[in-house]
């Protein structure tokens, strides 16, 4: 039988894009799963991923290509649990979709879903007649996320979606739905709704969010992007020196107590470590993993030879360019330069030229505001003041377009709005060297996502952008 399998989008960003139907994606062409060709239907997302394999559309089809994604320019969303006409319009778009593509059954499975084990597939694969779904013991009805509609189920499903909307709305859709069968000889339940692990024996998994970490994923092959730089050996010292200035530097050694408002004036280890708090002396509070990323691709331009100096834009205390200067110093590197960036005034007020940026209220806040002095201080402090590290004192908008450098290797940004944020992606982009790394440090900011998002689609940017923790990303320019 021609098939097609589709799940229902709504991206708000490029980070979800991969994290949730890329990873979908991939499961399903890596599998087993017959599939003439898979459907993404999007509710109006503000972005769309920059995709090899996938067809973008906005008419209706027929549409050729193994993976077509199609796009409405209006988002209809869901306005409650029971009311959810975005969903709907998707749901039954597939159908239409389907019948002008003489498919003759049609696969759904949501995008937080997987089928996991051979059999289940094989299950799916089998089916050639009625509207069939798999079981939800959580809740004791079908499992919606999983349906098959073939045959006369493909004829009832594409009368369903002349239905109108509210013949459904105030009432669970999945006691709705015309079912002929309802398979419950598979291991399998909403796991992710109480970000329950998946049992190694389970067949099927719904609800594995993309806010998981990846190791809830066990189910699926590791996805290791060829870009990823491996870490190499350091030499003699360097690692237990940067080691122990990563420690330094985020007050871990000494246990700085935050001084972030809303939280306990204390030092709390895994909040540290995730750069959610504000340490009281401490030079840096992107925490520990952005630390460590931060140097590891750092290391990777040098031991790449990657040409160009490195460069933080948007400093706080200095913690990230200090950094960046000992890796130099710990590679007896005595050419390239750390280009410090900031207007040692705390962020911009918004700019009503950069609507995403309206009602920010960082630039309010004393402690966001750090002078040169103080910078300078602390590389001092850590003997890593010298003519290697030269400071850029004032506005992106006006330092940035005029930066006196070349090369850059790597390119750290530290703003959260998207006024500073594309503006040095905007000024600093053109002059990173291929194979040359970016990192964002608030990408969990809606306005700074927005800015690297537009960015990237509108330079045609494809290459991965991979997550740090909660907000921190990065990429590597193509070589």
């Amino acid at each position: 039988m021609r098939t097609l399998v589709f799940c229902t989008a709504y991206a708000a960003n490029q980070d979800i894009w991969e994290r949730r139907y890329r990873r979908w994606l991939d499961a399903i062409l890596a599998s087993d799963l017959a599939a003439d060709q898979i459907l993404l239907v999007d509710d109006g997302s503000p972005v769309l991923p920059d995709w090899d394999d996938a067809t973008i559309v906005d008419q209706a089809g027929p549409h050729e290509g193994h993976v077509v994604l199609h796009h409405f320019a209006d988002r209809l969303g869901r306005r409650s649990l029971l009311d959810f006409p975005g969903w709907y319009r998707s749901f039954c778009h597939a159908a239409r979709h389907a019948e002008a593509g003489g498919f003759d059954k049609i696969v759904h499975i949501e995008s937080d879903t997987y089928l996991i084990t051979p059999r289940v597939r094989g299950y799916v694969n089998s089916i050639t007649e009625g509207w069939t779904a798999l079981w939800c013991p959580r809740h004791g009805f079908a499992e919606t996320a999983i349906q098959i509609m073939a045959g006369n189920g493909a004829t009832a499903y594409r009368a369903l979606a002349d239905r109108p909307h509210s013949d459904f709305a105030g009432r669970e859709f999945e006691i709705q739905l015309p079912f002929s069968h309802v398979e419950r000889g598979f291991i399998g339940d909403r796991y992710g709704e109480t970000a329950a692990p998946v049992p190694r024996d389970a067949d099927y998994a719904v609800q594995a969010l993309e806010s998981f970490d990846d190791t809830y994923f066990w189910f699926l092959p590791p996805r290791r992007a060829h870009d990823i730089p491996t870490r190499r050996p350091a030499p003699p010292g360097a690692e237990r020196y940067l080691d122990l200035l990563e420690r330094s530097l985020t007050g871990t050694m000494w246990h700085d107590p935050n001084f972030a408002p809303g939280l306990p004036a204390t030092f709390d280890a895994p909040r540290r470590a995730e750069g959610r708090d504000w340490p009281l002396t401490a030079p840096t509070m992107m925490g520990a993993a952005r630390l460590a990323n931060l140097r590891l691709l750092a290391e990777a331009a040098l031991q790449e030879n990657i040409p160009g100096d490195f460069i933080e834009a948007g400093l706080w205390r200095g913690g990230g360019a200090i950094l960046l200067r000992a890796v130099l110093a710990a590679y007896g590197d005595p050419a390239r330069l750390v280009w410090a960036a900031d207007s040692f005034q705390g962020p911009p007020a918004p700019d009503p030229t950069f609507p995403h940026d309206a009602g920010d209220g960082h630039h309010t806040i004393p402690a966001l505001a750090v002078s040169r002095l103080d910078v300078e201080r602390n590389f001092r402090h850590h003997g890593l003041l010298d003519p290697q590290v030269k400071f850029l004192a004032g506005w992106f908008a006006d330092t940035l377009p005029i930066f006196p450098g070349e090369r850059l290797a790597l390119i750290r940004l530290d703003g959260i709005l998207y006024s500073s944020t594309i503006q040095a992606l905007e000024a600093l982009y053109p002059r990173l060297s291929p194979g040359g790394f970016v990192t964002i440090n608030g990408y969990a900011f809606a306005a700074c996502a927005r800015a690297v998002d537009d960015f990237r689609t509108r330079h045609h940017i494809r290459a991965p952008l991979h997550r740090i923790d909660w907000t921190g990303r990065w990429w590597r320019k193509p070589r």
